[in-house]
């Protein structure tokens, strides 16, 4: 009888320290710190009959805080009219934003607009423009 017991103890302790193990590696802990993956460059592309759109997002972290952010904005614009194309309008912006964990967002320091972060997905967005990640 007291083999058993032993056995059933020593059993009994093994599968919970598998579970208290695999309860550790799975456990997601909550938002610490900055993304370390927002940082980046993001494209959007969008076209219709009347135009295309190349957008592109680069952002940085800044020198000067944590949680402050480089952000550039490059946009090429084609017209397209009565089936042909204008040639390529070109317009980049820069600002400063401050990452917010809350919100999930960049929020604009002065002048600038509000970029909003998936992390589920990896992607940025600003306004109806959603931004894929490839570098």
């Amino acid at each position: 009888m007291k083999k058993k017991n032993k056995w059933k103890r020593l059993v009994a302790l093994l599968l919970l320290g598998i579970l208290a193990g695999t309860v550790l590696l799975t456990r997601k802990s909550g938002p610490e710190g900055n993304p370390a993956f927002l940082p980046g460059i993001y494209i959007c592309l969008a076209q219709n009959e009347f135009c295309q759109i190349t957008d592109t997002l680069v952002i940085r972290r800044t020198r000067n805080t944590e949680d402050d952010y480089s952000v550039t904005r490059s946009t090429s614009f084609v017209r397209i009219r009565a089936g042909k194309r204008d040639p390529p309008e070109f317009i980049q912006c820069h600002w400063i934003g401050r990452y917010d964990m809350k919100q999930l967002q960049l929020v604009p320091v002065e002048e600038g607009d509000t970029v909003r972060y998936d992390p589920e997905k990896n992607h940025v967005s600003k306004s109806n423009f959603y931004y894929e990640k490839i570098e």
